[in-house]
């Protein structure tokens, strides 16, 4: 499952398939257990924020999460993935917005936050800004590469 959203369906899948499922969202939770923390932003398409895919992961590790407060600042997070990122739009005021609504989760008690939607790194990276960023996709990736390694017994 290479996408975010498509993660609200690993269960049902997973009991549809004899394949291994590497989950999203459960190599998010396990860097974010690594890196010790108790409380994380989550950003990412409107759906993502508001469902419990993110937010029950990490509740089941002890962490809490949150998602920017404002119903607008969550409808134009979706509207720039959808308008602009999805399009590869990049704009300056939109990543301007982005790390505000990282700065905002951060004076709410965020001490990293999820990039929950692939196209986010796009915008911004680590260099941005002072809390770390959990690049989602990376982390599926690696999670997916560590699971080849060691069925390869390497």
């Amino acid at each position: 499952l290479c996408a975010n959203s498509a993660h609200l369906h690993a269960n049902a899948i997973r009991a549809s398939v004899t394949l291994p499922v590497i989950d999203i969202v459960e190599a998010t939770v396990a860097e974010a257990i690594r890196q010790g923390h108790k409380t994380v932003g989550v950003l990412g398409t409107k759906f993502i924020m508001e469902s419990d895919l993110y937010s029950l992961g990490f509740r089941r590790a002890g962490i809490s999460a949150l998602i920017p407060q404002r119903e607008f600042s969550r409808d134009r997070i979706q509207h720039t993935l959808k308008e602009e990122l999805g399009r590869g739009i990049v704009r300056d005021e939109t990543k301007a917005f982005y790390l505000e609504e990282i700065t905002a989760l951060q004076k709410r008690g965020a001490t990293g936050v999820v990039l929950g939607c692939t196209e986010i790194p796009l915008l911004i990276g680590q260099n941005d800004h002072e809390l770390p960023l959990f690049d989602t996709l990376k982390l599926h990736v690696d999670a997916a590469v560590r699971f080849a390694l060691a069925q390869d017994g390497i």
